[in-house]
């Protein structure tokens, strides 16, 4: 029997990894120090409170995007806007206003829209 390679499969399998980060920006909200991660298609985000297994640590951002919007140039554009930064708080407010710019944020509510994790470390 041969595994399934399809990008839906391959999605699902990877929603299993939890992402522990120092700011995640999902709609337009950043939720500092928070874990991160894709339960059935669904974003999961919880306050950090202790230490978590298996959880890989994100030094800067995770920003909650809608898949079918996202480019190669918007990732490249924002990682390097993140890592450009001085300071962390300057990262936040550079990709919230890309991500706002380019309607990248997920959508509310909609069936058509698939949530991806972009990690957005920093230097």
């Amino acid at each position: 029997m041969t595994a399934c390679r399809c990008r839906r499969h391959i999605f699902l399998k990877m929603s299993n990894i939890q992402y522990l980060a120092l700011g995640v920006l999902h709609r337009g909200k950043l939720y500092r120090n928070s874990i991160v991660s894709l339960v059935a298609g669904r974003v999961v985000i919880q306050p950090f409170d202790g230490e978590v297994a298996q959880t890989v640590f994100v030094s800067g951002l995770v920003a909650v995007c809608d898949s079918s919007r996202l480019t190669s140039g918007h990732r490249r554009a924002l990682t390097l806007r993140v890592q450009d930064a001085p300071l962390l708080d300057r990262a936040v407010l550079r990709a919230d206003r890309y991500l706002t710019s380019n309607s990248l944020y997920l959508g509310e509510a909609s069936e058509a829209s698939t949530p991806v994790l972009l990690l957005l470390p920093r230097k």
